[in-house]
């Protein structure tokens, strides 16, 4: 046993003096390996380098000079002529026979002075206004407008075209009814005023023209306190008119502005056209309900509703919209009387 462990450590020895040999060799191969990469990669950006600078100067020497264009040319026996731009002769241009185009006219400088246009403006609005005013009243067989006092239509209009008039409010037709304010608002001298005005308005009626009245404040109030299942037109006639006079002398003003009833009855009679009447704020839904039953539609004919504001500024909006919305004429009145 003693000799075969002695053998075995001698192998031992004898492997490792085998080896190391070789890993000394390894070694050196790495590293010569390593020396020969840098080497060429240091003799690749030398060369490189070299080509950069070499193309550089190539470029630069290509370039012509900056302050004048030499042109060079090969002539026979390898002589060169260098011209520079400045030697160029002048070339003329030849003169046509084509007409001269005259020059555009010079263009007007702008005003930029705000302050002076704005002063202008005042001046040329108001102008205009007036012409434009001007031009309405002379138009024929104006009838009056929203917002503005109506204007009564010409003598040969009013022949040819049947209608009735109501504080200069104009409306055509054969058929009219009357529905004024009877509110407490009304008392003295709007209520005679109004009165006063539907007079004359039933006393300018043709023959053949019928007419209607309809007192509202809290509710309707027919014509001679008639019921409302027996209503009917009358015609201008002194009989009638006399009990028209002694009606409205006799009523009673109420309380509150609900014209909405009355206009449900007016416009159930079938009219060509109404006069709404009012000094004060509506205090119910008379706009809304004429929007529903005569607002405008392809399946009913459109009653005209046109509206009187009468001394007061109060509910002028209203009676604006409702004469807008049912293709009528808004009246506004100031002042007046009797």
């Amino acid at each position: 046993m003693a000799r075969q462990s002695l053998a075995y450590q001698s192998l031992q020895l004898k492997w490792q003096h085998m080896k190391w040999p070789s890993v000394r060799l390894q070694r050196w191969d790495w590293r010569e390996t390593q020396s020969r990469s840098a080497l060429a990669l240091l003799v690749s950006c030398i060369v490189h380098t070299c080509l950069l600078l070499g193309l550089a100067l190539w470029y630069v020497a290509s370039q012509p000079p900056t302050e004048s264009l030499v042109l060079q040319a090969a002539l026979a026996g390898n002589e060169e002529v260098s011209m520079s731009l400045s030697e160029l002769p002048t070339l003329e241009t030849p003169a046509s026979d084509l007409p001269e185009t005259p020059s555009p006219p010079p263009t007007p400088e702008l005003d930029l002075n705000i302050d002076s246009q704005l002063a202008q403006a005042p001046s040329q609005l108001s102008a205009a206004l007036t012409s434009a005013v001007a031009a309405a009243d002379a138009s024929p067989g104006a009838t009056g407008g929203v917002g503005g006092r109506g204007k009564t239509s010409s003598s040969g209009d009013s022949a040819s075209k049947p209608g009735a008039q109501f504080f200069g409010s104009y409306a055509l037709g054969e058929k009219f009814v009357f529905v004024l304010d009877s509110s407490r608002s009304m008392l003295g001298d709007r209520w005679m005023y109004a009165c006063h005005e539907l007079m004359d308005s039933v006393a300018r009626l043709k023959p053949n023209q019928q007419f209607f009245v309809i007192c509202f404040d809290e509710g309707p109030t027919c014509m001679f306190n008639t019921p409302v299942t027996r209503i009917k037109y009358y015609q201008n006639d002194e009989e009638t008119r006399t009990r028209l006079k002694r009606w409205l002398m006799l009523r009673k003003l109420g309380r509150n502005t609900r014209p909405a009833s009355a206009m449900t009855l007016a416009l159930n009679l079938h009219p060509d056209a109404i006069f709404l009447l009012s000094d004060g704020e509506i205090r119910d839904d008379t706009l809304s309900l004429l929007r529903q039953v005569n607002g405008f539609s392809t399946e009913r004919r459109q009653v005209p509703v046109h509206t009187i504001h009468l001394m007061s500024m109060e509910g002028r909006s209203t009676l604006q919209a409702i004469a807008i919305e049912n293709s009528g004429s808004f009246t506004p009145v100031q002042g007046g009387g009797r």
